[in-house]
């Protein structure tokens, strides 16, 4: 979602149509969309107010909820306790 905004904005540039990058970033790394859970919503709600953005806490509800990492250069994903954060290298694994 956010990387579909910043491109619309100008402030990212993709090699080919975002439809495409994000099926091709599935394929290579073999992701899966995961459908918003009412769980995920619980989680959401509950979360400590450490940052306001939606997309951010969506993400990391979703990561909690499922037992996953999140993959972002975003610092504040760090400060969110029992988060599994993979930080610094993500951008070499989303844009080459």
């Amino acid at each position: 979602m956010e990387i579909g905004i910043k491109e619309r904005k100008g402030k990212l540039t993709l090699q080919m149509p975002l439809r495409t990058w994000v099926q091709r970033l599935c394929e290579k790394y073999h992701l899966h969309v995961i459908p918003v859970s009412r769980e995920i919503l619980i989680v959401f709600c509950e979360l400590p107010l450490l940052h306001d953005d939606p997309f951010g806490r969506l993400i990391i509800s979703t990561a909690q909820s499922n037992g996953l990492a999140v993959v972002t250069a975003d610092a504040i994903y760090s400060t969110y306790l029992g988060l599994d954060v993979i930080g610094e290298t993500c951008k070499d694994l989303l844009f080459s």
